[in-house]
């Protein structure tokens, strides 16, 4: 699989594995204090842009500060190469992915210092991993964006 699939189905995993209203309800609200909270948010933000394209900048900034670097880069070589301009929230698959699944479960699998893995579970027993890293304001979704950009 080349970098540029595989980072196109991270970012559709991402955003299909996200039926956020469910998720925020049954777990008390988002909050980017913990990994948890955080996906719930970043899940919650997701929801929201599939209903209204506008929110998507709220997407971009409950992501990791080198995804976001990463997708402001790509917007900006669009407009060099004299492509149209694009916004980071553009570039990403919002509100075209289809719900794969309901999450039922959110919990940490693994944590160090600044960065966890969370563990997202279905209805049935589907499962899904989204890393986490901690940074100054916050805990922030990790797409990879940056690593498969250095691997094209």
């Amino acid at each position: 699989m080349t970098p540029r699939r595989a980072l196109a189905g991270a970012v559709i995993a991402a955003a299909s594995i996200l039926a956020l209203s469910t998720l925020t309800d049954a777990c008390g609200g988002p909050s980017d204090s913990s990994p948890e909270g955080a996906f719930k948010a970043f899940a919650a933000a997701l929801q929201a842009a599939r209903d209204d394209p506008e929110q998507g900048d709220r997407v971009v900034a409950l992501l990791a500060a080198a995804d976001r670097r990463e997708l402001q880069r790509r917007a900006d070589a669009s407009k060099r190469l004299g492509g149209e301009a694009r916004t980071p929230a553009s570039l990403l698959v919002l509100g075209r992915a289809e719900i794969a699944w309901v999450p039922k479960k959110v919990s940490v699998a693994k944590r160090q210092d600044r960065r966890a893995e969370v563990v997202v579970t279905g209805p049935e027993k589907q499962r899904a991993r989204v890393v986490m890293v901690r940074e100054d304001d916050g805990w922030r979704v990790s797409l990879g964006l940056a690593q498969a950009a250095r691997a094209e």
